[in-house]
């Protein structure tokens, strides 16, 4: 187990792809979802780049880092670590962190 998991927008995008973090946070399902969507080709050039979905990473790590105790405990057994250090911006837009855990063990 290791001490720390940094939360950015890297690590939530693996959490994305994982089928164990999708079934313990409902939220990030249609964030999944959006992800699969394969974007339109503009036609002009045939690439799909400009159209692709786009998801507010923000938007997920201040769910995570506002989750009630019992959600954060799960999230740090999925991600085998003591604590977790969520980096985001705020509304105001301004860089954020939250720290979740250590929580005593049960």
């Amino acid at each position: 187990m290791k001490d720390v998991q940094i939360i950015d927008d890297t690590f939530v995008g693996k959490m994305l792809a994982n089928p164990g973090y999708l079934r313990a946070f409902s939220f990030l399902r249609p964030y999944a979802e959006l992800l699969k969507t394969k974007a339109a080709e503009c036609g002009t050039c045939g690439g799909a780049s400009n159209n692709r979905p786009t998801i507010d990473y923000d938007t997920i790590k201040r769910t995570l880092a506002s989750m009630p105790n019992h959600k954060q405990v799960e999230l740090l057994k999925l991600t085998a670590s003591k604590s977790a250090i969520v980096f985001f911006k705020n509304l105001a837009g301004k860089p954020d962190r939250r720290t979740i855990g250590p929580f005593a063990e049960a």
